[in-house]
């Protein structure tokens, strides 16, 4: 396979060209600017990741390219968009029409958001191809191997990576010159992510497609593209080469997503480094440098005027009036990346002699869906047993479908479980933060009724409810004036502090976080798990924490509990866990985890049907080292001297080492 950067070379004619491009776009009888002055050229077979926090104008910039800004919003677009030979804005409805049918493609965050509900894959492929066979083909292609079964089911009969892995295949089958793709695998296992990811590789260099790559994950464009662009706000505040920008970025916004990334070498006693912008009025600063609020070496010139470009080497640009301070600060601190970086090495604590407070023994849960006369019977959950000291936070990992969730439900009495048993001995109801916080907040009501709400139940006097609500909107390290603020009028990060101040401002004995994380960009993420390693700390709460990103738990949790198919496989301590795995389920995992440069290592994927109770290890499937044992005999719990164990047939045979 080519380098990123020998492809980006030897492909420089471009297949998308914007010069100058702004767009406003119109939100309650009002226009506002969002993107503001875009110069962008994507070669052919380029992949060019476009990174940047929520609202930077990443999306927008992409439906610029397509052709597809929403109508309600009557946009006002000026500059130059043209891709292959067609002037998007002053092209007629039948040529964007043409070029959309030909020559583009588009492949979005949730695919079922594009996939028609009520038809099968097969006539929806059809659509496209106008042929069963190439339908079929089109299937096999992006590494559907059961394609005819795949064909004649719907949309919600599939998984999350087969039906975005049917949405590539849409986008494919007229071999495109470019497709534009949306966030394609946040909402995917870190297993399935690399594998999507490894496809967009592969038909990039077996066809020859362009890619314009939507991602605030920089971890995901590392693995992915030649190039990286970085945007804040609708501006264009640095670009590179994806090796310039992730060993040297030069932008104080790029050092900032860079320092904000969360990776297996984070030392658990630091700081993660986050600046949230504030939630102000939400109008663009449409002169000066968006990151200005934020930024270190902010000059006044910066408030009114955006800087011209400084051309760093070949193909690498920045935008900022200060970049030689900068450098000077990266130069002293002896790292680019992280010079930004907040350093409390807060020592570990020793928590094996405290007290446990929660323990649930020999768990089950089982499911059961009727269809007419038929029953049908699904086991989430099978003999867990898990104990939580403490101060401890416990993180829980694993892929969808693991069980990680219904754990936390049943532990938050959400659920009831078939059997088994799980005992409080704090005799407190644990409180429970959502993977969504807006949705979790109820949006007619204000942060300070939302907070006193949690309340109710104390009996404290109003003056006394008036300072806890004050006290706690000041711990989570939110503005007073934020209390008479609703969720509408928050940001992501925001909502997800009012969650947790909701949560604490009784302090409970146990917190659980189901996903807390997964929604938020990187600055939010360690904001986020700061906020939540303080509170514990400070509150001496307990945590369960649900994760699908081990980088996360390695950092939040003191041990690791890793499921699959409603199992506990593997249990350690955070480091020991991540640092030398016994489980390949879990060796899996890590090897899965974006920027770990094992892109093009094969992932199995179990479509064969569920192996029964006394058949084996539910994963032999998909087990690279599996010997015989493991598809025929039962697997028991194997335990370390270090304090580990893990339900492996090759600890016995001394295997998995």
């Amino acid at each position: 396979m080519m380098s990123n950067e020998t492809l980006a070379v030897q492909a420089p004619e471009p297949v998308a060209k914007l010069h100058e491009v702004r767009v406003e776009l119109k939100r309650r009888s009002r226009y506002n600017q969002v993107l503001n002055g875009i110069d962008l050229e994507i070669g052919r077979g380029e992949i060019v990741a476009l990174v940047g926090e929520s609202g930077s104008g990443k999306s927008v910039l992409g439906m610029t390219i397509l052709g597809l800004l929403p109508s309600k919003a009557t946009p006002k677009i000026s500059g130059t968009v043209r891709v292959l030979d067609v002037e998007i804005n002053s092209a007629s409805e039948k040529s964007l029409l043409d070029l959309r049918k030909h020559h583009l493609g588009a492949v979005f965050q949730d695919p079922m958001s594009s996939l028609n509900p009520s038809m099968k894959i097969l006539r929806q492929l059809d659509e496209v191809t106008k042929d069963t066979q190439l339908s079929t083909q089109a299937l096999l292609d992006v590494g559907i191997t059961n394609a005819k079964e795949i064909l004649n089911r719907y949309p919600f009969e599939l998984s999350g990576g087969q039906r975005q892995r049917v949405m590539i295949a849409m986008a494919l089958a007229k071999s495109p010159a470019l497709i534009v793709v949306d966030e394609p695998t946040t909402a995917l296992d870190v297993t399935v992510q690399a594998q999507i990811l490894q496809l967009i590789r592969d038909l990039r260099d077996r066809i020859g497609t362009a890619f314009l790559f939507v991602t605030h994950d920089l971890g995901v464009a590392s693995d992915i593209a030649d190039r990286i662009v970085v945007m804040l706000a609708g501006r264009i505040l640095e670009s590179g080469t994806t090796s310039n920008i992730l060993r040297s970025g030069q932008h104080p916004y790029t050092r900032s997503l860079l320092a904000s990334r969360i990776t297996m070498a984070q030392d658990k006693g630091d700081r993660i480094f986050g600046k949230e912008l504030p939630n102000s009025s939400g109008i663009v600063n449409v002169d000066g440098c968006p990151w200005v609020e934020r930024c270190n070496y902010k000059l006044d010139i910066c408030n009114d005027v955006f800087p011209d470009p400084v051309l760093l080497s070949k193909d690498w640009n920045a935008f900022c009036h200060n970049l030689g301070a900068v450098a000077i600060q990266g130069a002293v601190s002896g790292s680019n990346a992280q010079e930004d970086k907040v350093v409390e090495n807060n020592a570990v604590p020793d928590l094996a002699m405290s007290p446990v407070v929660l323990e649930v023994i020999a768990l089950e849960k089982v499911f059961v869906s009727r269809s007419g006369s038929a029953r049908k019977e699904f086991t989430a959950l099978k003999n867990v047993d898990l104990e939580l000291r403490k101060g401890e936070c416990v993180a829980v990992v694993g892929e969808s479908g693991s069980g990680k969730s219904t754990l936390l439900r049943i532990i938050g009495g959400l659920e009831t479980p078939t059997s088994g048993e799980v005992f409080n001995h704090t005799k407190i109801v644990p409180r429970m933060v959502y993977q969504d916080a807006g949705s979790s907040l109820t949006p007619w009501m204000s942060v300070d009724e939302l907070l006193t709400e949690s309340l109710l139940v104390t009996k404290l006097s109003r003056n006394e409810v008036k300072r806890r609500v004050a006290e706690v909107i000041h711990h989570v390290n939110l503005p007073e004036a934020i209390g008479t603020a609703k969720t509408a009028a928050l940001s992501g990060g925001q909502k997800q502090r009012v969650a947790i101040a909701r949560c604490v401002i009784d302090p409970p004995t146990i917190l659980l976080c189901d996903e807390p994380t997964s929604a938020l960009d990187a600055s939010l993420v360690g904001n986020t798990l700061n906020l939540l390693n303080d509170l514990k700390r400070e509150l001496e709460m307990a945590m369960v924490f649900v994760t699908h990103d081990l980088a996360v738990a390695r950092y939040i949790a003191d041990r690791i509990v890793v499921m699959y198919k409603g199992r506990i496989v593997e249990v350690g301590d955070s480091k020991t866990l991540c640092h030398s795995p016994l489980h390949p389920y879990t060796k899996m995992l890590l090897a899965s985890l974006p920027g770990t440069n094992t892109l093009g290592q094969e992932f199995a994927t179990d479509n064969r049907p569920e192996l029964g109770e006394s058949s084996g290890c539910s994963f032999a499937q998909r087990c690279g080292e599996a010997i015989d044992i493991c598809f025929t005999n039962p697997v028991s719990m194997h335990y370390m001297d270090d304090g580990r164990h893990a339900s492996c047939h090759l600890l016995a045979s001394g295997g998995s080492q």
